[in-house]
């Protein structure tokens, strides 16, 4: 299901990092006929916390992709929720979830289409 945005607003990224493990993330927007751009990579060592990424107005047709790498213990559950707000409202939200695997890592990929 689509995500309805304002194309005239910023659009702003906020991960919400809400179980204690270590995390590298990549961020990437697309628009209807351009290619894959980054526009957040980070890292998040095992606090709870939030970090905000602010995107330039978007055309109706843009998609977002994430892309995560949790560490921690094995067989631990992660979970991290990621929050698209305009002009301070909702507007998406998508939770990341699941059980670090047997090696102490576990990679999650989400693509959103914005409309």
């Amino acid at each position: 299901m689509a995500i309805e945005i304002d194309p005239q607003k910023p659009l702003v990224v906020f991960l919400d990092f809400e179980s204690p493990h270590a995390v590298v993330y990549r961020l990437l927007f697309k628009t209807p006929d351009g290619e894959w751009t980054p526009f957040a990579t980070g890292s998040h060592e095992a606090t709870l916390s939030m970090q905000g990424h602010t995107l330039d107005p978007l055309p109706k047709g843009s998609q977002l992709f994430y892309v995560f790498i949790f560490s921690g213990n094995p067989q631990t559950t992660f979970r991290t929720v990621v929050r698209l707000q305009q002009d301070g409202q909702d507007v998406g939200r998508t939770t990341i979830s699941g059980t670090i695997g047997d090696q102490s890592v576990a990679v999650r990929r989400k693509t959103e289409d914005l409309s």
